[in-house]
């Protein structure tokens, strides 16, 4: 491969954590009795290669599947640089057979024939690049598939995932509190915090902020806050009757009025208190300020009952 393509190469999945074997095993162990009969999609660059396809052949007949189909991505489809084996190609499994299919586009989610085996499937499990969930996760819905797949949390924020959220129709998966997962790096990082080798050698790097996130039926975890409202703390936004509140731990649990919390709060949700919209959302959106000073983006919230997950499936 040139020195172009691979920086091509580089680029492309410079937005990727590859998902190991054992992060999928606890990912799909809460929900091994809704797989049962499913026509299970991988459609995010799985190809035969993916720990989500090898634990998925490994655990076919104990899940009870009825098909498993994988999407290999060609990031090459259609460039200058595309050659005649660059193009996608579609992986099935059956229990007994592997199959392989060349496909005339690229082979991603939202190409033609992406879109063509998502009609087709009632499973999604994947782990898409993460600058693509806001786009990603909306797709999933509108095809009202289930759908179990790594992301950030931060996701939930995103202009057309947050309507979602509020409507419990994407919840993140609770794994014990872990709101940090290990990920295997595509190529050998020139700076990375945290990092450490798995067992062959492929280096990985701890991201925050990642969870599942799916909209299967799951137990959502709430905490009750127990902070008394300090108007020392708990400051009031310029030009706004929306009082911050710094941490998750500073939620007021005596204050009526609405609230602007971190979005930690994504990952363990207050109770009696329900979600309205995103302060600091894209542009032209209303930023929070404190003494003119912009502040970090913020949830909206207000007084009332919210059942995380009560619209999930």
């Amino acid at each position: 491969m040139s020195n172009g393509r691979i920086s091509r190469s580089r680029q492309a999945v410079c937005d990727e954590f590859y998902t190991p074997y054992d992060m999928v095993a606890r990912g799909v162990e809460p929900y091994r009795d809704r797989f049962a009969g499913r026509h299970v999609l991988l459609n995010t660059n799985d190809g035969d290669w993916s720990a989500f396809w090898q634990y998925m052949v490994d655990h076919y007949h104990e899940l009870g599947l009825a098909s498993l189909t994988s999407l290999e991505y060609s990031n090459e489809h259609a460039t200058l640089f595309a050659g005649p084996a660059d193009h996608g190609r579609i992986h099935r499994y059956d229990g007994i057979r592997h199959s392989v299919e060349d496909v005339s586009d690229s082979g991603g989610y939202a190409s033609p024939s992406g879109l063509a085996e998502l009609a087709r499937a009632d499973m999604v499990v994947s782990n898409p690049p993460f600058s693509r969930l806001g786009e990603y996760l909306p797709l999933l819905d509108k095809a009202d598939v289930l759908f179990l797949v790594v992301g950030n949390l931060n996701a939930l924020c995103y202009t057309d995932v947050f309507p979602l959220f509020q409507q419990g129709r994407v919840m993140p998966v609770d794994h014990n509190g872990q709101a940090a997962n290990w990920f295997i790096l595509p190529f050998e990082p020139e700076h990375a915090t945290m990092r450490r080798r798995d067992g062959m050698g492929r280096p990985m790097a701890r991201v925050s902020r990642t969870a599942w996130l799916t909209n299967l039926r799951t137990k959502p975890v709430m905490f009750k806050p127990d902070h008394l409202y300090n108007p020392n703390v708990n400051r009031t936004y310029d030009g706004m009757t929306v009082v911050d509140c710094p941490s998750r731990n500073l939620i007021p649990c005596d204050y009526e009025g609405r609230i602007g919390a971190p979005a930690s709060v994504l990952s363990r949700w207050p109770q009696g208190w329900r979600p309205i919209g995103v302060l600091g959302q894209g542009p032209g959106m209303v930023r929070p300020c404190i003494d003119g000073r912009e502040q970090f983006r913020r949830l909206l919230l207000e007084r009332g009952s919210w059942r995380p997950g009560l619209h999930t499936k």
